[in-house]
């Protein structure tokens, strides 16, 4: 297993690994209709234009197979978009996502330990990331993690005029000097 920052020829696979996790993960907390109808061709564009613009901060987790390399998932990362803290240096883990059949394996854990470690290297020492209200499995996986909810919300609008609210986490980190 080897995590690697993510190339152009990527986005297809994280695509397929995205609307799987999302499908799983959500199964309850978003509408049915909204899991059932992902477009994995519309999600590859996303993630082509995505990969083209953001220099590097897509990272993703592979496995050797006997006749290829396989994503099993994926974390983007960057800049803190929230404008309450616009005028800190902020780190944002953007997404975290693992095919379901690696939950529960450590995959998730050494991804976003390799995530976390790219954003420290570029300086942060916060790092901040949204959940999805309700999304406990995650929830308790930030925690173990060392990030605590910080009373934050905000809600979010999806596709088809859902409404969801998340829930931000953060961590204050140590920078080498």
């Amino acid at each position: 297993m080897t995590v690697r920052i993510a190339l152009p020829q990527d986005a297809a696979a994280i695509a397929q690994v995205h609307i799987a996790a999302w499908q799983v993960a959500y199964r309850g907390l978003l509408p049915d209709s909204l899991l059932d109808n992902l477009s994995l061709s519309q999600r590859t564009l996303e993630w082509q234009e995505i990969l083209a613009s953001n220099s590097g901060q897509t990272l993703v987790y592979t496995q050797a197979r006997e006749t290829y390399v396989e994503i099993v998932g994926f974390a983007t990362i960057g800049q803190c978009r929230d404008a309450d803290l616009a005028q800190e240096r902020v780190g944002e883990v953007y997404a975290l996502y693992l095919r379901p059949a690696c939950w529960g394996k450590g995959y998730g854990a050494t991804l976003f330990a390799a995530a976390v470690e790219r954003l420290q290297a570029q300086g942060y020492p916060l790092i901040t990331l949204w959940v999805l209200d309700g999304n406990q499995r995650a929830m308790r996986f930030y925690q173990a993690a060392g990030f605590h909810a910080d009373g934050r919300t905000q809600e979010e609008t999806l596709p088809g005029g859902s409404n969801v609210r998340e829930v931000r986490y953060r961590c204050m980190l140590t920078i080498a000097v």
